[in-house]
């Protein structure tokens, strides 16, 4: 099981940032103008070489904290496929995906700023806070205090493998 799910996780590592390539590429300024970013629908959008690029780059942030959380999954996978469940890396990588979880709230939070200003081209932005950022927050947070539990299953391990 867990060798299935690192081969899932490991594809997405690899097809989220190509999406996101494909996206912008294949992306029409009538699509971009359904769109409604931070409250801020966008009428009337010209999609030039420019905006596609900075689009790509600003989208491309969340991205890479989301490449980075499926890469921890897929060392954690890889672990238990080899038999380490309660081992301290494994707890150190839960750790690193509950931060980057919550870092990613707030980069969804910047990034619906910058997405505003790139496609809209003004700079007055009205920012609201949605699902996207609240719910890296409440898995983050869970994610984070889980890797505690997995600290003290590490030592309990521990303590059990030289008790005689």
């Amino acid at each position: 099981m867990s060798k299935r799910l690192r081969f899932i996780v490991q594809m997405m590592y690899y097809l989220i940032p190509i999406m996101n390539v494909l996206y912008w590429l294949a992306i029409s300024e009538e699509t971009i103008n359904q769109l409604t970013i931070s409250s801020v629908p966008f009428d009337h959008v010209m999609l030039t070489p420019v905006s596609r690029t900075l689009g790509f780059l600003v989208t491309s942030i969340p991205i890479s904290l989301l490449m980075f959380i499926f890469y921890q999954f897929a060392c954690i996978f890889k672990n238990y496929s080899h038999g380490a469940v309660f081992c301290i890396e494994n707890a150190k990588r839960y750790k690193r995906v509950g931060l980057g979880l919550l870092v990613l709230a707030v980069t969804y939070f910047i990034t619906d700023i910058l997405m505003s200003i790139v496609l809209s081209g003004k700079t007055v932005v009205t920012v609201g806070i949605g699902a996207s950022q609240l719910y890296p927050i409440i898995f983050g947070a869970a994610i984070y205090i889980i890797s505690f539990i997995m600290e003290k299953a590490h030592q309990m391990d521990e303590d059990h493998k030289y008790t005689i």
